[in-house]
Formats: structure tokens, C-alpha cells, sequence
């Protein structure tokens, strides 16, 4: 009897965290949703020129963003590995730092400057449209 407890502690002690830990870095989790920045950083240090962006991740894989020069209309995203990626006009290649059930920090380079964005998972809001021409897909 004492040999099973402490076979079933063991096995809590080494099951338990892993049960408990977020989606890590490899983006293994959906993306699916309206996610806004709740941090900026430009080269590591905080800005505001960020401040009002957000993603919206649809299932069916197509995106939209605020991004600056990212161009605002759906487009197509793929998430590979590490990496999520924009296509589109302006192809973006976001790296994903890490993901959990309601947060995403994404990193990209623009002009030869690092960003790092700290999202939040939120409610849509009403106005966003997301019914717009139709988007190429082919990949």
C-alpha cells in the first residue's frame, strides 16, 4: 500500500507541471481570435507607437491587422513552427515568443528595428468588419 502512495505521488510530481504549463513558444495552440497589444517595445525599449494595434485571427486562416504598413484588408497567415506569417503585398514573418490561452507576445523587424508586441486576447469589437473581398489563399 505505502509503495502505490508513493508511486502515485511520483507520478503527480512529474505530470502535474506539465498539465499546468501554457502553450509554449511553437504556437501549438490556435491563434484564433481578436487580440490587442497591451505592451510595445521598439529595439527593448517600451513605446507607444504601437499602442492601438490589434490581430484578428480567424479559423479559416486569414487575418487582419492594424499593423503599420502591414496593410489593413483580410489576408491569409500560416503558422509554422515558430513562426506566423502574414502573406499578402507585404509578406510579415512575426516570430512567436510565446502563447497561452490569453496572451501572445509576437517579434518582428521592420526597417531594421526589432519590435516585440505583448498581446491580449479580447472581445471584437462590434465595428470591426470582417467581411471584405475575398482572399487569396494559395500558398
Amino acid at each position: 500500500m505505502i509503495r502505490l502512495l508513493r508511486v502515485w505521488i511520483c507520478a503527480i510530481i512529474f505530470i502535474a507541471p506539465g498539465a499546468c504549463s501554457s502553450t509554449g513558444a511553437s504556437g501549438s495552440g490556435s491563434v484564433t481570435g481578436y487580440w490587442v497589444v497591451t505592451k510595445a517595445y521598439r529595439d527593448k525599449v517600451e513605446t507607444s507607437l504601437l499602442a492601438d494595434v490589434f490581430f484578428l485571427f480567424n479559423g479559416d486562416g486569414t487575418m487582419r491587422s492594424n499593423v503599420p504598413h502591414a496593410g489593413d484588408a483580410m489576408s491569409a497567415y500560416t503558422m509554422s513552427g515558430e513562426q506566423l506569417v502574414q502573406q499578402g503585398n507585404s509578406s510579415i514573418s512575426y516570430d512567436i515568443i510565446r502563447h497561452t490561452d490569453s496572451t501572445l507576445v509576437l517579434a518582428f523587424d521592420a526597417n531594421n528595428t526589432r519590435f516585440e508586441l505583448h498581446l491580449a486576447l479580447s472581445e471584437q469589437p462590434e465595428g470591426l468588419n470582417t467581411e471584405e473581398e475575398a482572399v487569396d489563399t494559395v500558398r
